[in-house]
């Protein structure tokens, strides 16, 4: 037997025979002839570059020297892989002899996130090696081997590992048969794989990289290399001066619970020694099982603490702690100790552990948050429970007795909330800080989401149809029982919830239509109400800001880059509508996407847009509505019908569009049925961009529709162009709708152009009034681009008469015509005559009011058969525009309005003709009875009873285009205020009666003349001068005669009786 067999035998059974035994010539497992190591613990500033070679293939990885490890990073966002095609790992080399060899690395860093990896290479080259590494595949760490050859790798093994701490990995080579084997505490070795493989070896040691789509930052911590080569000799021969192992003593130490143990000086290895006298140096620490926290350094030093990890002694208890430690010399023989380290305990603080909570939707809990804390000493103290932050969405209270935290939610919130606090136990020592977190429940009340934002402006711009839409969805996991809405604090109105085949697409989908003369001047308020299948309740409220009287100007343009609040710029009707770089789109597909554009006072204009068919979803041929199709609706006024929302579409002006069904451009006739269609063969595509051009004016022919498409980038001369004329009995005027019909569209940007001027409107300018000896008129129109012409003869004017500037100043009695031009053509012809005022006669009437018309005296109006007996008194006759009458037919007080100008009695527009008298400022009981009946959208009759012109009440009746109704309002300096408007059934004739008390006032009606009705109550101060009666119209503005059978004040004393008078002719304006 050789001598070295004989010593391998001797020695196999013994503790270190399974470690690396280092001398001249050592035995190891892998039966390699070892003749050098080279141990680096990497305690120096700076990387030894005598030994080591810092390898950086892309140049951006770096190296730092701890002073008790070497550190390797890698950024990230780029691959450091080492595989084929990518040999861009980051790596320290040293030279080797192509001779048997084994590196050992130990990383106290360990990959966490997918494709960090760290581990050993032994190459020839760079094309040439072997790698031996642990990497994380995204879900746990794995050991990883390949062998490259000319740049080509080829995976060897791999496998999972649990491993939560550092790792030791160690590659063996002898010949070409290689070994990879790892440990987790430095002692135990586990063989991962064995493989053969040819290399001239140069160079072995530690390696970092990354890599994946994100490729992680990643830093790896070498804690120290070994690296053990053969012999070159064929033969060993016996040491003549062995290598002996060292030997560590266990040590054992005393410290407080709370206080740092720090052993200086030599530390660990003060009573450790090395039979050889070589130095020694501390290489593994293993803190299996260790409790507190240790710092140990390789000269032998270390601290330790408890860090809070005893605090359960109690003052006078103590616990052992302990660890274990290696240390080897300076030839590579190693040897192991144990250090126990006894604990004392001590007074503590208290100890306080994280809370969880959770409660109900706007429901308040209680928090034990002293359940799980703890004390050594038990002696926490209630009372002394200190909240720190926190919480954010709450209120709170402390129980001092049981330390219980009532914690209330903030109405409407849901999520998570967090609070902070510590405690103190009777001895006065304060816990650490502990955090509570509180889950709230979302409400399960139902959800009521309002589209286009809770504040929304109408009538800015001006009026594109009758109606105003609120639009949104409501929903809940138990269904929606009911939905309605209010506005102002008027009665509730049933709201219908989608899905319905027509405006109400999705399912919850709501459209709120309200008609806009229902609103008043400035703020309004809808008040949402839904109830769920468990009878929750929801509340929501929107505010409508509102502007009346106003006319969309023209010509008028949208840039979609300009626009970040939609309502600003049109007006959406049906849809839910998205902002986007290339304009508005119809994000919900569905039946008749629209947004409504201009004013229903429009006559003749054009207008131009980019369209853009996204995506023709389905093509439901036997659905409402038929196919789908895009393009614009001209001359519009609003839905009419009495569904809830409106569906009825027709009449219209003519739908400019393409179509489906057919594939081709159509103007359809005030159906909606097609009227031309385009035979050209032009198909839309979807994804391209065209544009549409859609025009009306109105002839002596008839109603002239042109339509023309092209491509974007072309010209109009290659563009597909219908046309139709259609009846001069149809619409003459409108609105324009973008329309999208079951199908996503965008709509980019939208010019509008006059294609002919409004009729002017001629009225007093400024302040200046009726009763004026000097009176200054002023005269505008659409577009307010437009040229206006007038005279002040009543002639006709033309392209020469006198051109309008500014306003114009009357001395006498005059009738002013204008007409307004466009590109040479003029619109039709508005007159208005303008009669100064004379002095009253004497004795006559009580005079002007400020804001009215000129005063005189109007016949008594009495009654007849069973009314109350006749009355006669002063009468003025107040008509603001002076384009009304007032006359007497077949015992019958008539006031009449023309037809195409509003006469309402509204803010800023106090425009309605009235017969007034004069009264004491004292209680009334004032009632009318009118024979006429109001059958046409805005025709209205009513009482009025009067400080002034702006400060007033009126009780009247007027349609709404589907049904009568009864409204009341007062006035404050100019300023209206609906108090109720309801509808009313109504066949006949109707009595009207307005009562006052101090400044209580009752309003209340009768159909019949004997039973009556109370509508509504309030309470208004007003200084009353005059009482009366009043008609008008709005809106559309049909012509109207109010027949007033008699008018009678219940209160006054009955002046004589006189003859009727013959009725004098009203003071215009």
């Amino acid at each position: 037997m050789s001598w070295l067999a004989h010593w391998f035998s001797r020695h196999r059974n013994s503790r270190r025979d399974r470690r690396i035994e280092v001398a001249d010539v050592c035995v190891l497992e892998p039966r390699i002839l070892l003749s050098s190591t080279l141990v680096d613990n990497f305690t120096t500033a700076d990387l030894d570059t005598n030994v080591w070679t810092f390898v950086d293939p892309l140049g951006d990885s770096s190296i730092r020297m701890t002073g008790s490890a070497a550190e390797i990073s890698v950024v990230a966002g780029q691959s450091h892989d080492l595989w084929t095609g990518r040999l861009w790992s980051p790596r320290i080399l040293r030279n080797v002899e192509n001779t048997d060899i084994e590196v050992e690395a130990r990383f106290t860093s360990l990959p966490s996130t997918k494709y960090q990896l760290q581990g050993l290479v032994a190459q020839q080259d760079s094309g040439n090696l072997v790698r031996f590494d642990i990497y994380h595949d995204g879900s746990t760490a794995r050991l990883f081997a390949a062998t490259f050859q000319n740049g080509s790798a080829h995976k060897v093994a791999s496998t999972p590992l649990a491993v939560n701490g550092p790792i030791t990995l160690k590659l063996s080579r002898t010949g070409d048969l290689w070994t990879a084997s790892y440990s987790t505490d430095g002692q135990s070795w586990q063989n991962f794989t064995t493989f053969n493989h040819a290399l001239n070896l140069t160079t072995v040691g530690p390696f970092v990289g990354n890599h994946g789509d994100n490729s992680p930052a990643f830093t790896g911590i070498i804690d120290y290399v070994i690296t053990r080569v053969q012999s070159p000799q064929n033969e060993p021969t016996p040491p003549e001066n062995s290598n002996n192992s060292p030997d560590a003593v266990d040590d054992v130490y005393e410290v407080g619970e709370d206080a740092i143990l720090t052993v200086n000086s030599s530390g660990l290895l003060s009573n450790d020694t090395d039979p050889d006298g070589d130095s020694l140096s501390v290489i593994n620490v293993n803190y299996a099982g260790t409790k507190g926290t240790v710092t140990v350094h390789e000269n032998g030093t270390f601290s330790y603490h408890s860090s809070g990890a005893l605090n359960y002694l109690a003052a006078g208890q103590s616990a052992i702690d302990t660890f274990t430690y290696t240390v080897i010399d300076s030839r590579g023989k190693t040897d192991t100790a144990r250090v126990s380290i006894k604990v004392i305990g001590a007074e503590d603080a208290p100890v306080a552990v994280d809370d969880q909570a959770s409660t109900g939707f706007d429901e308040a809990v209680a928090i034990n948050i002293l359940a799980n804390d703890h004390d050594p000493e038990g002696n926490i103290s209630p009372a002394t429970v200190s909240i720190q932050s926190g919480p954010v969405h709450s209120t709170f209270n402390v129980n001092n007795t049981s330390g219980v935290v009532h914690y209330t939610p903030h109405s409407g919130f849901s999520g998570t909330d967090s609070f902070t606090y510590v405690v103190a136990d009777a001895n006065g020592l304060i816990s650490n800080s502990a955090t509570v977190f509180i889950t709230v429940a979302p409400d399960t009340a139902p959800n009521i989401t309002v589209w286009y934002d809770p504040v929304q402006e109408f009538g800015y711009q001006g009026r594109p149809q009758e109606w105003i839409n609120v639009l949104g969805n409501v929903s809940d996991p138990d269904g929606i029982r009911s939905l309605t809405y209010s506005l102002n604090n008027g009665p509730e109105r049933a709201l219908s919830i989608g899905h319905d085949p027509r405006r109400l697409v999705g399912v919850g989908d709501y459209n709120v239509d309200i008609d806009a003369d229902d609103l008043v001047d400035g703020e309004n308020i809808i008040t949402l109400r839904a109830v769920d299948g468990s009878g929750e309740i929801t509340v929501r409220t929107v505010r409508l800001d509102y502007l009346d009287n106003t006319i969309w100007p023209l010509p008028y343009s949208v840039d979609w880059d300009q626009v970040t609040n939609i309502q600003s710029a049109v007006q959406v009707i049906d849809g839910y509508w998205e902002l986007t770089p290339e304009g508005i789109r119809s994000t919900q597909p569905g039946y008749d996407r629209l947004i409504g554009i201009g004013d229903i006072t429009w006559r003749d204009y054009e207008i131009t847009a980019e369209v853009t068919v996204n995506d023709v979803p389905h093509l439901p041929f036997s659905d409402v509505g038929f196919t789908p199709g895009i393009g614009f609706l001209l001359r519009w006024l609003g839905h009419n019908g009495n569904a809830q929302p409106r569906v009825g579409y027709s009449p219209l002006g003519s739908l400019a569009w393409y179509q489906y069904d057919t594939n081709q451009l159509q103007l359809t006739d005030a159906a909606g049925w097609a009227a031309v269609r385009d035979t050209s063969g032009f198909r839309l595509q979807e994804g391209v961009t065209y544009i549409f051009k859609a025009s009306v004016q109105t002839t002596a022919a008839g109603h002239v529709y042109r339509f023309t498409v092209w491509e974007k980038g072309e010209t109009e001369l290659n563009g597909h162009t219908i046309s139709t004329t259609r009846p001069l009995s149809e619409f003459a005027n409108g609105s324009i709708l973008l329309v999208s019909h079951k199908l996503d569209a965008t709509f980019g940007n939208i010019t509008v152009t006059p294609l002919s001027a409004e009729p002017p409107t001629i009225r007093l300018h400024g302040s200046s009034t009726p009763n004026d000896e000097t009176q200054v008129v002023e005269i505008f129109t659409n577009p307010a681009t437009a040229t206006i012409r007038y005279t002040l003869d009543g002639s006709d004017p033309t392209e020469n008469s006198q051109l309008y500037i500014g306003p114009i100043t009357l001395t006498s009695d005059t009738t002013v015509t204008a007409r307004a031009y466009v590109a040479g053509n003029g619109s039709s012809i508005t007159t208005a005559a303008f009669d100064l005022p004379e002095p009253p006669p004497s004795g006559g009437g009580t005079g002007g009011d400020g804001g009215d018309g000129g005063g005189s005296s109007a016949p008594p109006v009495d009654g007849g058969g069973n009314e109350p007996a006749p009355q006669t008194t002063e009468w003025r006759f107040v008509d603001p525009l002076g384009d009304s009458q007032a006359t007497i037919s077949d015992d019958q007080f008539q006031i009449s309005v023309p037809a195409g100008q509003s006469h309402d009695l509204w803010t800023n527009r106090l425009w309605s003709p009235r017969a007034l008298q004069s009264v004491e400022n004292v209680d009334i009981d004032i009632e009318v009875k009118f024979d006429s009946q109001v059958r046409q959208q805005y025709q209205l009759q009513g009482l009025v009873a009067q400080q002034d012109a702006n400060n007033l009440v009126r009780f009247d009746v007027y349609h709404d285009g589907n049904t009568t109704k009864l409204f009341v309002a007062k006035f404050t300096n100019g300023a209206a205020t609906a108090i109720t408007n309801v509808p009313i059934t109504l066949s006949g004739s109707i009595q009207l009666r307005l009562t006052r008390s101090g400044n209580h006032w009752i309003a209340s009606y009768s159909t019949d003349g004997q039973n009556w009705n109370t509508l509504v109550e309030f309470n208004h101060q007003l200084q009353l001068t005059e009482i009366g009666v009043f008609a008008g119209n709005h809106g559309p503005s049909p012509a109207f005669t109010a027949d007033i059978d008699y008018f009678i004040n219940h209160l006054a004393q009955t002046p004589p009786v006189e003859e009727p008078q013959p009725p004098v002719d009203p003071v215009d304006n």
